[in-house]
């Protein structure tokens, strides 16, 4: 389970940001808890806030992080710019210091911290740290320090390491990070942390063009029928009518769906009708059909990408990292959990987090939304409702539990949050009224 995620020097967050799913103290919504014997994590954090205030920027730093980490020993060739390196513009030591990414989780009990700073050339710094739940000093497993004077790596290894201390300097570029090289090489405990950071952290961008969405899902329900039954079980329960889903393997140019439209539409609309069915910016290989049945029983075909509203193409596609997540435990993270879907859809996959029932494998959901509605103090503890805002053009988080004093549990959120009484709010200087009648004058 995820214990904190920090950021430094990444896009608009410049000194080091922390998203921390360490409980308070409260007795509030115990189930909305993992328990652990020597402190609780949260099963779910909600960022709020103004456009540009960083939300999205958190969630991007750890999607690139987590590629760095699955790629770097990979698909990087040497020389090649590193591409989490994307620093804060307003930063003055900018090209000194690089970006920054560092989590802390804790798997079999034991608590890893791992991070990297890098810049657009090299890895400027990367560590891993280990120690079991019930102790509190943490013990170093490696780290590899450049020396800008030197123009050299330094390099620590823990003992047992050693054995393998020459092998990882021998294939580590410059630009790619140990975590990955080690982990190509075998060496178990690099598998193992890498494994959980690919594996277990799913990031999701619900505002993503719907077409990659669903090509994205449809790499996995293609080759699993199990979790398309699943999927179609949990669209069935809300309530848009869909009976049964189909992935169609179809020719360049001769599906079933393209032979349809042949037959509605006249000659004249047709080939532009089917340059357009054809344009593929993402996977039209394979047509997701979905059926529906009209009032006297008939089942028609609807083509999910070409047919379908944008909040049911955003729920076929999440509902499978979603049950995933459940299944296996990890951390699912959603960039605008909210667009294109009812509030009452958004609050539901939430309280699926939040039930010990179907929650039974520590499974943690990060999230940013602009839906105001789930600032419910029957929803989430104040630990759980995190706010995004800019300070001297920088990004700051920080949770309703860190204002002193802390909002009473029992507090209106939404009604204080819409007041600005918490921050994160848009500033509009002028209302938008004045600004409008003056520019007609």
């Amino acid at each position: 389970m995820i214990i904190e995620i920090k950021v430094s020097n990444y896009r608009s967050i410049n000194a080091e940001q922390t998203i921390s799913f360490v409980a308070d103290k409260s007795t509030r919504l115990p189930e909305n808890l993992i328990k652990q014997k020597e402190f609780k994590l949260l099963k779910s954090i909600g960022i709020f806030g103004a456009n540009s205030a960083g939300k999205s920027n958190f969630v991007r730093a750890i999607t690139i992080a987590r590629r760095n980490i699955h790629e770097s020993a990979t698909h990087f060739n040497e020389g090649d710019m590193i591409p989490y390196s994307e620093f804060h513009k307003f930063r003055d030591t900018k090209k000194d210091q690089g970006s920054g990414f560092e989590i802390s989780f804790v798997s079999e009990a034991h608590i890893y911290r791992y991070g990297f700073v890098c810049d657009m050339e090299r890895v400027q710094k990367e560590y891993l740290y280990r120690k079991k739940v019930s102790e509190k000093n943490e013990n170093l497993i490696f780290e590899r320090l450049f020396d800008i004077s030197e123009n050299i790596y330094k390099w620590h290894f823990d003992t047992k390491l050693a054995p393998h201390s020459s092998l990882i300097i021998e294939r580590t570029r410059t630009n790619a990070l140990v975590l990955s090289s080690a982990s190509r090489e075998n060496i178990e405990l690099f598998k193992k942390i890498y494994s959980y950071i690919v594996f277990k952290i799913m990031p999701l961008n619900m505002a993503e063009e719907p077409g990659k969405l669903l090509h994205l899902a449809n790499n996995v329900y293609m080759h699993d029928d199990n979790m398309l039954q699943k999927v179609l079980e949990v669209m069935k329960t809300s309530d848009i009518g869909i009976e049964n889903i189909t992935i169609v393997n179809n020719s360049k140019n001769d599906s079933d769906i393209t032979k349809r439209y042949k037959s509605e539409f006249p000659n004249q609309y047709l080939d532009s009708l089917l340059d357009f069915m054809n344009f593929n910016p993402w996977d039209r290989q394979h047509s997701i059909v979905v059926t529906r049945q009209d009032m006297m029983g008939n089942i028609e075909p609807f083509d999910l990408q070409l047919e379908e509203s944008e909040g049911t193409k955003r729920l076929f596609s999440l509902i499978g990292p979603l049950l995933t997540t459940f299944n296996e435990g990890g951390l699912l993270v959603i960039d605008e959990l909210d667009a294109s879907m009812h509030p009452i859809m958004t609050r539901s996959l939430i309280e699926l987090f939040q039930d010990p029932e179907v929650n039974k494998n520590g499974a943690q959901l990060l999230f940013t939304t602009h839906d105001t509605v789930l600032l419910d103090n029957q929803l989430f503890r104040r630990d759980q409702i995190w706010l995004a805002q800019k300070r001297n053009n920088a990004s700051e988080f920080y949770s309703l539990a860190d204002i002193v004093p802390p909002p009473r549990n029992t507090e209106a959120y939404l009604k204080n949050y819409m007041a600005g009484r918490y921050g994160g709010t848009p500033q509009i200087n002028v209302p938008l009224r004045f600004a409008l009648r003056k520019e007609d004058e």
